[in-house]
């Protein structure tokens, strides 16, 4: 348990320091995520000193696996001429910073332009200055759950996606640990859709775009809704399915509903197969089983 408060104390020494300089120094100075700035100093010290953390948590105690693939989500977000759009499961608050620092490579974690930007609940994660500027610093956007598609926050990101970033989010919304994968909400897709309907209109066309599906199971032991974070080793498996491309048809005559939800049936299809091969290898009802009561 020590050792747990430990690593959790870290996590919040990087975001008081973190914090205190983005408060008091000039060039600290965070461009906004409307105008596609990113302020390399500011959110590298997040970023990293973040990514340090979590990796020395998860990889350092726990057993953490990776399937499927995994190269090619990696050559993605290393290729600034592909938007990538990764959406995955949700087990848990630890899903992202610690497990997507686990999953992402060093030269892209320590990149702010390249490095994910999340969407993140506003009640949750922006509520007071202080946590907010830390989100902030650490490439994320906030968003009202239930506010609806037309949130500023949505634009925001497909723009991230138009410049060959990369956004993650997660359709469920919230953290779900009772059932293999909960109902889906269609942001992820609209978004898509926004960003392909952008690079299709644009001049050039050698940019690409894809939706990166990934699964994982374990993160609901590592840290179980209303509990501590775990210190007993627990077995962490991810698979990462391949990419679904995004069709860039500027004369498409479909209307835009019609597009978003075929693109949120081919996410759903893709992340309902990875549940089921997850289930082949690292069955729900063992992870279930290391719940603490």
């Amino acid at each position: 348990m020590r050792v747990v408060t430990g690593a959790v104390a870290a996590v919040g020494a990087c975001a008081v320091a973190a914090v205190a300089a983005f408060k008091t120094a000039a060039w600290l100075d965070v461009p906004s995520a409307e105008a596609g700035g990113y302020n390399t100093r500011g959110r590298r010290v997040v970023l990293t000193g973040t990514a340090a953390v979590s990796k020395m948590y998860l990889l350092g105690r726990h057993e953490v696996t990776m399937d499927g693939a995994v190269e090619t989500m990696h050559a993605a977000l290393r290729d600034e001429s592909i938007g990538v759009l990764s959406v995955a499961n949700h087990n848990s608050v630890l899903d992202d910073p610690v497990l997507i620092a686990a999953m992402t490579p060093p030269d892209v974690l320590s990149d702010p332009a390249k490095m994910r930007i999340v969407l993140s609940a506003e009640e949750i994660c922006f509520k007071r200055s202080l946590l907010a500027a830390y989100f902030q610093l650490g490439n994320a956007l906030p968003v009202v759950r239930g506010g609806g598609l037309r949130q500023a926050s949505l634009r925001v990101a497909a723009d991230v996606l138009v410049r060959g970033g990369w956004v993650h989010i997660f359709p469920e919304g919230k953290g779900v640990q009772n059932v293999p994968l909960g109902e889906l909400r269609f942001g992820a897709a609209d978004i898509a859709v926004t960003a392909a309907t952008a690079v299709a209109a644009a001049e050039d066309h050698s940019q690409k775009l894809v939706v990166i599906p990934y699964y994982h199971r374990g993160m609901q032991v590592v840290k179980p809704i209303g509990k501590l974070p775990a210190w007993t080793a627990t077995r962490v498996h991810v698979i990462v399915g391949e990419p679904i491309p995004l069709a860039l048809d500027v004369d498409d005559p479909r209307p835009r509903r019609e597009r978003v939800a075929e693109l949120m049936a081919d996410i759903q299809l893709a992340l309902d197969s990875l549940a089921n091969q997850m289930e082949a290898v690292y069955p729900f009802a063992d992870a279930q089983a290391q719940m603490p009561n």
